[in-house]
């Protein structure tokens, strides 16, 4: 027993040491160089693309299976100027021999020195980095999952560990040559350490964009064996720019399946203004306050998968302006949105495009075509496509310089159809309420609108709008308004509706039509003429309905009352041209003691034109209007109207009767 003992003891021995000598003298015997040109021609194969290796092939077996390599480089197609698509300078594998042969994986480093990536699109659209499959071999079936540890058959992992894999000052290069444009993403480092599948590996990743600096740290693990059979945990930060500032933490799970994930997102307090100017880039819309977008923070659970995504408890914070919300999408193809918004207080002024002076208005083309260098049309096909089902409140709100209180939106819709019911608010005083459909299914959007406003204070609400000062009262209105398009031009061509506008308690600004009937009565001698004071015309109530018909605004029954003066109006508003052409009509004049009744009137009608533009509105009396009743009253007064008609005998005395009158007038 002894002896046979003895002699594998010897046999061991010998066959440990030819061992050794092999693993020692095979890489010394064996020129793995000479194998280049086979292993070039493999991936030219396999790519399609030229391969070649500069350097020396460096190979060991024992105790490290190692492997070098230098000045890799993977070629572009035909016929674009950049010669490699991939250029790599040194690249290092080590891994430990024997627990290869228990399928227990032991790296000791694998390292990507200087890689350099070059993508590049040619004036035809052309990229160099697609890849067309093999026509000459069917692409291979997948193995089979081994049906009790759910893995592929073949070479399955008992362990996996790594103390570094490393990319090291790598670059990523971006070139269109149709646009001219040119992208440089440098000093890319990676490093994973502490790789294993049963535990958290740490992670490290920089880079500069455009000279600014990128960086990513933090763990993500265990990957599990077989890899995605467990949740991978991750707990990340990452800095941009030296101006963004974000965390990241959650898991992601089934991996290999149906993947889904959650994740806390935290994004520190940082100014997008700032972010921009260090990329170089302006900001997209000049804003009308340059100190608007100078903060934004932003903190949300979201939950996801290949189908949908969720945020739920988020708090953007953006300058003044803190908003909480909660949103939902699903299915990606036509999405499916929903959202739940409330904000505190929000001046929308503040974000909108900054009114250039210097611009000229535009104008429509003669025929009614398009005007000259309009901008494309917008397409409304993602709108088409979108379910949306949508709430939104806002404590206060600022918008076309108008100030709205306990805001109240919703909307609803799909196929390019949408209902908004309601829009509600406080509004200066008193209560707004919206409702109305927006379709876009159609080439050009068509818009319907219903409006009610309860007692709302029209003075400050038309001053705030309008800077100007109109009427003042309390408001009260019935609208229905429709129109289509979403440039302003082609809705005021489009605008059909009407309703009705009651106002109380208020007055005409700009125009005393009292003591213009004063004045012209004190031309004909039968007044004492205007009393000074405001330009005013106090009303207690004041009534116009109307309708609208392509952008042109129109009343018949427009009626004031007042304690001076009862009028009515009739007229119309070319809200296209901003033309003003009204005839405003007292139905009775009153003494200073008060209004009588219109039996007692017998003064003289004196109805005033309203014309010119929106921006400069004229006033000023029919004087051809009271002519004609000053004429017809002296004519009775006088007993004159007899020998008017009787053979037409002897007008001197009419004509030189209305050429006083008319001299009288424009004298006073």
């Amino acid at each position: 027993m002894s002896r046979i003992v003895k002699w594998l003891l010897i046999g061991g021995g010998a066959l440990l040491i030819l061992l050794i000598a092999a693993i020692v003298l095979i890489p010394q015997m064996v020129d793995v160089n000479s194998y280049k040109p086979q292993i070039e021609a493999k991936v030219q194969e396999a790519t399609g693309r030229s391969f070649k290796i500069g350097g020396d092939i460096e190979l060991s077996v024992f105790p490290w299976v190692g492997l070098a390599l230098s000045d890799l480089r993977l070629g572009s197609p035909d016929g674009f100027k950049e010669a490699d698509l991939l250029k790599v300078g040194d690249f290092e594998a080590r891994v430990k021999l024997i627990p290869l042969l228990s399928r227990h994986v032991e790296i000791k480093r694998i390292i990507l020195q200087a890689p350099e990536i070059v993508l590049v699109k040619d004036k035809k659209g052309r990229t160099n980095w697609e890849f067309k499959a093999s026509a000459s071999k069917p692409a291979s079936a997948p193995a089979a999952p081994n049906k009790t540890t759910g893995a592929s058959s073949g070479f399955a992992l008992q362990s996996l560990t790594a103390e570094e894999i490393a990319v090291r000052s790598g670059t990523l290069t971006y070139i269109d040559h149709a646009s001219g444009q040119r992208q440089e993403i440098s000093e890319v480092n990676l490093t994973l350490a502490d790789v294993s599948l049963d535990g958290p590996v740490k992670l490290t990743f920089s880079t500069r964009v455009n000279n600014q600096p990128i960086k990513i740290e933090g763990t993500a693990g265990p990957l599990g064996n077989p890899p995605g059979s467990k949740p991978l945990t991750y707990d990340m930060k990452i800095s941009a720019f030296d101006e963004l500032e974000a965390a990241l933490k959650g898991s992601a799970r089934d991996l290999t399946g149906k993947p889904s994930f959650e994740m806390n997102l935290d994004v520190a307090a940082f100014s997008p203004r700032q972010l921009l100017e260090r990329l170089g880039k302006p900001l997209p819309v000049q804003t009308a306050d340059p100190k608007v977008l100078d903060k934004v923070s932003l903190k949300a659970n979201v939950k996801g998968s290949t189908t949908q995504v969720n945020l739920e408890n988020g708090t953007l914070v953006l300058d003044d302006t803190k908003t909480d919300f909660t949103l939902s999408a699903k299915n990606f193809v036509r999405p499916d949105i929903a959202f739940d918004i409330k904000m505190d207080a929000l001046d929308l002024d503040r974000y909108l495009p900054a009114k250039d002076k210097a611009a000229p208005k535009e104008t429509p083309a003669a025929g009614g075509g398009k005007p000259a260098g309009q901008a494309k049309e917008t397409d409304y096909t993602p709108l088409r496509q979108l379910i949306l089902d949508g709430r939104m409140t806002v404590g206060e709100l600022k918008a076309g310089k108008a100030r709205t209180q306990n805001v109240r939106f919703q909307i609803a819709g799909k196929d390019g159809r949408f209902r908004i019911e309601p829009l509600a608010c406080d509004l200066y005083g008193g209560k707004a309420n919206i409702t109305g459909t927006m379709d876009v299914s159609g080439k050009q959007p068509r818009t319907d609108l219903k409006m009610n406003l309860q007692n709302v204070a029209a003075g400050p609400l038309i001053k705030d709008v309008a800077q100007k000062d109109v009427i003042e009262g309390l408001l009260k209105s019935e609208v229905a308004l429709q129109f289509r398009g979403d440039k302003p031009e082609r809705i005021k061509r489009t605008l059909n509706g009407g309703g009705q506008l009651n106002f109380a308690d208020g007055a005409i600004v700009g125009i005393d039509l009292a003591a213009m009937v004063r004045n012209i009565q004190a031309a004909f001698g039968e007044g004492g003429g205007a009393v000074a004071g405001d330009s005013k015309t106090q009303f207690t109530e004041l009534n116009v309905p109307f309708t609208l018909r392509n952008g042109t605004f129109e009343t018949k029954g427009t009626q004031m009352k007042s304690p001076v003066i009862g009028v009515k109006a009739e007229g119309q508003a070319d809200l296209v041209a901003e033309k003003l052409n009204f005839r405003v009509e007292p139905e009775y004049v009153a003494t200073l003691k008060g209004q009588r009744s219109s039996e007692d009137l017998q003064e003289i009608q004196v109805p005033v034109l309203i014309t010119g533009s929106f921006q400069s509105p004229q006033f000023a009396p029919d004087l051809e209007a009271v002519a004609r009743q000053q004429i017809k009253k002296q004519l009775i007064d006088s007993g004159k109207l007899d020998e008017v008609f009787e053979k037409n005998k002897d007008l001197k005395p009419l004509e030189d009767t209305a050429k006083g009158l008319l001299k009288g007038i424009f004298s006073k």
